[in-house]
């Protein structure tokens, strides 16, 4: 006789009513490791509120494994979820914590499938390259990336994911009464990460644009932004709350290692004998375009340049390679500072570099000229000042041999160079 045994009514609601029951934890170990990392197949890490510090910031439980689920919910490490038993008892996650979805500006209508929205992808939710609060102290961790560098070349940045690697701002966060932007970039050339800061101000004073282009201005000229903060008032812990504008530039050319900026055009309608380009500042590169059109029976005429109101032409020097049909010279000479040449009657077309380096001024011409037969002439210069010791460059001037030599149509115009 076989005996058929039930389970108390009482027993199965018990059971039943235990399962429905959740309790709130957040995902992820902690460390900015991804949730499932390590933690065996088929589950995440989760860690339980465990009451509040001395500055009623909330602690939390050692992280611990649970079952992952088969609901829907925002797989992002310090999101809250619910946890609960399934029906073989063992500790699972049951679904998305509303209210902490929707404080963090997650969409809670990406969980319902047959919806528009779950078919769309917000950048905030887009994980290549995003920095983030690892959950406790000071740190941030970023993500990996593959970019293209200025080179032209693919390089790969595999984020921070050691927790030696991982970024601390403490160093940044000011003092009690005070707060400025943070911002995170990554240097292509080194692929390392750099963090600049605005000037702290007072909270009273709102912080804007101006001070996010201060991190900017401060960055490298190599660098990619990756994501900004805001840090205040001597803050001992940053989360996602702290976080400003996501800078990540995923539709973008490689950025230039320099640009030119236009400085000046000189166009001659009358013929003259000298030009000069006043009021640079710095230390900065320019470059020279020149075409120079010579009125008939001026003669063969040297060009010179000279910086600064220098009247001397003895303290430049400068040595050329000229390529005439098959011929090709060389040349050197102290004393003079010739950069360009045109011959009697040519038409000639140039570009210059001006540069400091450790205080000397250095000039470098390539130009090329045709004559009355068309023949053409190619020459490549070097001019130098004799002796270091220059400061900046205020002033460029470039002055023919020959009276009228920059002939009518003659045009001469200047670029600066900057990062």
């Amino acid at each position: 006789m076989t005996l058929i045994t039930k389970t108390p009514k009482g027993r199965r609601f018990r059971r039943r009513k235990q399962r429905e029951k959740t309790k709130f934890a957040i995902l992820g170990y902690g460390d900015g490791r991804p949730i499932a990392q390590g933690a065996g197949l088929g589950k995440v890490w989760i860690r339980f509120p465990a009451g509040a510090d001395a500055d009623t910031n909330t602690v939390f439980t050692p992280p611990t494994t649970v079952n992952c689920g088969v609901t829907d919910y925002f797989q992002k490490e310090g999101l809250g979820v619910r946890v609960g038993y399934d029906e073989h008892g063992d500790l699972t996650i049951k679904r998305a914590d509303e209210r902490d979805a929707r404080d963090s500006e997650l969409d809670l209508r990406y969980l319902k499938n047959g919806t528009p929205e779950n078919k769309w992808l917000y950048f905030r939710n887009f994980w290549p390259f995003k920095a983030q609060a690892v959950g406790s102290g000071t740190l941030v961790t970023v993500h990996s990336l593959f970019y293209q560098d200025n080179f032209g070349d693919l390089n790969h940045f595999i984020g921070t994911q050691k927790q030696a690697d991982k970024i601390d701002l403490a160093s940044f966060i000011p003092t009690t009464g005070n707060h400025r932007v943070v911002a995170l970039f990554l240097r292509s050339i080194t692929n390392t990460i750099q963090v600049t800061g605005s000037t702290t101000q007072a909270i009273s004073s709102a912080l804007d644009l101006t001070d996010l282009q201060e991190c900017f201005t401060a960055a490298d000229a190599n660098t990619i932004p990756i994501q900004s903060f805001i840090l205040q008032d001597g803050q001992t812990t940053i989360d996602e709350t702290d976080a400003y504008i996501d800078l990540r530039q995923f539709i973008n050319a490689p950025q230039r290692l320099g640009k030119m900026d236009f400085v000046e055009e000189k166009t001659f309608s009358s013929a003259a004998t000298t030009t000069t380009f006043s009021g640079l500042t710095g230390t900065d590169m320019y470059k020279m375009e020149v075409a120079i059109a010579e009125g008939s029976g001026v003669g063969d005429t040297n060009f010179e340049t000279r910086i600064n109101g220098d009247v001397n032409s003895t303290d430049y020097s400068y040595e050329q390679i000229v390529a005439r049909g098959t011929s090709i010279t060389a040349a050197t000479q102290a004393n003079v500072a010739y950069l360009f040449f045109a011959r009697n009657g040519d038409d000639m077309f140039a570009t210059a570099d001006f540069q400091l380096v450790n205080g000397r001024f250095f000039a470098k011409s390539l130009e090329a000229s045709w004559d009355a037969n068309d023949t053409v002439e190619f020459v490549h210069r070097m001019t130098a000042k004799n002796t270091a010791g220059v400061g900046s460059i205020s002033q460029i001037e470039i002055i023919a041999s020959n009276a009228n030599g920059i002939g009518i149509g003659s045009v001469f115009r200047l670029y600066k160079v900057t990062e």
